[in-house]
This record gives C-alpha cells, structure tokens and sequence, in this order.
C-alpha cells in the first residue's frame, strides 16, 4: 500500500503522495503519479488519490488488464459535475459501483484474470484481499469540507462488497493512507512508538498546535511523514508499508477558493530539506 498523506486545515487540505508504483507482476516504477483533480484542475476543489494495486498485468501474456488510473480519469470527467450535488459519499458510491461492474465484467469474459492480493500481504491465510483503494477529499457540495475513501476487495477470486466510507476531519492531523504505528510516533504522546528515539528529529514542526497550522505547516507534517518513512531507523517500525514508499513526492493543495493546486517542487524540496538525514 502506496502512503497518501491529507492534512486538513481552516483553509484548506494538502494532499501528498510518494511515486513509487508496483504492479501485479512486481514490477516498480519509481515514477508514477498517484494524486489527481477530480475533473478539471481550474474549477474542481476536489481531489482523488490511488493506492494498492494500481495496474493488473496478465501473468501469461504481460499484457495490462485494467489499469485504474485512466479507468479513474474517465469515470471523474463524467462523474464529478453530475454526483457532486449529492456530497461525497454520492460520488464514491458511484465510484465503487462502475469500478466494481468494471471488474466483475473482466472476470466474466477473461479466463486468465486474477486478481491480486493485498501487496505486501503473506498468501493463504484465507482473509480477504484489498486490490485498489481510492482516497477523495475536498469540496464537493456547499463548500462543506469531506474526506472518505473506497476499497474494492476480494476473497478467493470472488468480489466482495466495496467498503465505501467517509471519515470526520481532524483538523491539523495527519490522515490518509499511512502507517498507523509511523503517524502515532509522530503524533501521538501516548502511543508506545511514540518514544522511538528515531522518530524524534521528525517532530521538529514550526506550529505545534494543530488547529493553528497552515498550508505550509500542513505540507511540513507530510514531509515529516515521508522522511520517517525512509530512515533506515525508523522504517523497522513498519516494514511493510515502508517498503511500499518510494521516489519523488508530490502535494497539491484543495481549498475552497482557490480550488486544486500543484505545489512546486522546489518548494517540496525546500521543506524535504530540514528532514534530510545527514
């Protein structure tokens, strides 16, 4: 599982992901894009991000069998203006159940489609497996800020029911799909991790108090987060999930107003900067 950080703030969300991408074949790229406008990025205030199994590759052919990224594109385009009066969970209802005919239908006619289990998992313990998970904030009705995500899963080779749900928005926090045991070292005083000797020089933040943190102080705890998660230290914590983090970082902001926008790599740079270790 990919990491895609939101922090929510009085003005806004940032958004961030790592680009490291690894495919039903195991391949890895170091390069893929995980967090997008919903829609168009000069009039949407919502975002969606993806993480799991992003692309199915056939084992015998190599072909791709269905890749969610332009699969997502498309169905946002068409999507986002006609669910968006109905709030999230309209929209990710919508989502969940074209994705899901989407898969169904490809398991109908396609001998040869597997569906993967959940990356990183140990195979044959009978639990169910998440194949892609799709993350959503912003603003998608009155100006009301959500966040909530979808989780296509399966259990030997049959769907299941997509666990579609939203989630209360902790202001100044770090949400997302992150490592529970990384996030509460960072954050949380009373969790055991939270004493890691490793983790200290990562909470080093400009504004401790959450419901006062910006923009910036926003994009400071998703650096933060991401540095911890590449240090040889602190990765002990979470194995799995860090192994799954990788490349470059990109963050955009969503805010009421002035909508989706990209966050410059010099400025990700700059704030990765105070958390490089030497």
């Amino acid at each position: 599982m990919s990491a895609i950080t939101v922090i929510y703030t009085t003005t806004g969300f940032v958004l961030a992901a790592d680009s490291l991408q690894v495919g039903s074949d195991g391949s890895r790229d170091l390069s893929a894009q995980k967090i997008f406008p919903a829609g168009d990025p000069d009039s949407t205030n919502m975002a969606y991000g993806l993480a799991g199994t992003v692309r199915i590759i056939s084992d015998e052919t190599g072909e791709t069998q269905i890749d969610f990224l332009p699969e997502m594109k498309m169905l946002m385009e068409q999507l986002v203006n006609r669910q968006m009066r109905g709030g999230l969970l309209a929209l990710m209802n919508a989502v969940a159940g074209t994705l899901q005919g989407r898969l169904q239908h490809i398991l109908d006619t396609d001998n040869s489609f597997v569906l993967p289990p959940t990356p990183g998992k140990s195979t044959g313990d009978g639990s169910p497996d998440s194949i892609v998970s799709l993350l959503f904030c912003g603003y998608p009705s009155s100006g009301t800020p959500e966040f909530g995500a979808v989780t296509l899963m399966h259990q030997s080779q049959k769907l299941l029911e997509p666990v579609v749900q939203t989630f209360a928005l902790g202001l100044g926090g770090l949400q997302g799909f992150v490592s529970k045991t990384i996030a509460d070292g960072l954050f949380n005083p009373a969790s055991q991790s939270y004493h890691h000797k490793g983790l200290r020089r990562y909470r080093t933040f400009s504004q401790e108090i959450p419901a006062a943190r910006s923009l910036d102080d926003a994009l400071e705890l998703a650096m933060a987060y991401f540095a911890a998660c590449n240090d040889p230290q602190v990765r002990k914590l979470d194995e799995g999930h860090c192994d799954s983090v990788g490349g470059n970082i990109v963050a955009a902001t969503i805010t009421p107003t002035g909508k989706f926008q990209w966050i410059s790599s010099a400025k990700i740079h700059s704030f990765a900067e105070k958390f490089r270790v030497p």
